[in-house]
């Protein structure tokens, strides 16, 4: 397993770090690596994943929001993301989610990240990395400034993955579409403070 990744990578001055979301933002990503002055390192995995995004237009470094709230921020990346779409969907009627994919860790969309965190008041990041080092803590870095928002991480725990098939690892650790929800639902019932 690939946990670590975001976090080695992201220590490195001026490497940017890619985690494309879609086959779309695959080839997006790869002509804006092609285009790019410096280091890249990009993830990608090995399973199919849908296409989410109508064409492979890519900018590094640019958020896109796939969900439109003012109740809770949900922030991912990567492989995860379509999962994570179909989680926001599923409690849509519950809990109102303006939810960011990023398709770049490093650098972060800084501007979309404060403005949705700001309006929200609570924070809740998903990715299929440690829960050390990667976007969480990343988000939680730029957040710390940021007076009266909560920051949640769904990551994987530090400690060694076991072998197994990929649906069977990702619902041990609650990233499945259910475990996602549900960390959701668990986020929004959070009282923000006041001050």
């Amino acid at each position: 397993h690939s946990l670590e990744d975001y976090a080695l990578t992201r220590m490195i001055p001026g490497v940017v770090v890619l985690a494309p979301q879609d086959p779309a933002e695959i080839r997006g990503a790869v002509a804006a690596m092609l285009k790019h002055e410096g280091p890249v390192y990009m993830r990608i995995g090995n399973d199919p994943i849908p296409q989410i995004f109508p064409g492979d237009t890519f900018v590094i470094g640019q958020a896109k929001r796939l969900r439109e709230g003012s109740g809770l921020t949900v922030i991912s990346t990567g492989y995860v993301t379509p999962r994570v779409l179909d989680a926001v969907d599923l409690v849509s009627e519950e809990v109102d989610v303006d939810l960011l994919g990023l398709g770049t860790v490093v650098p972060l969309d800084e501007e979309a990240i404060i403005t949705s965190a700001m309006r929200t008041g609570r924070v809740l990041t998903v990715e299929e990395h440690y829960i050390r080092g990667g976007l969480g803590s990343a988000v939680c870095e730029l957040l710390s400034g940021v007076p009266g928002v909560i920051v949640d991480r769904l990551a994987v725990p530090h400690a060694y993955v076991p072998s197994g098939r990929y649906a069977e690892i990702t619902a041990r650790y609650g990233l499945d579409v259910d475990g996602i929800a549900a960390r959701i639902r668990s986020m929004a019932q959070l009282k923000v403070p006041v001050g």
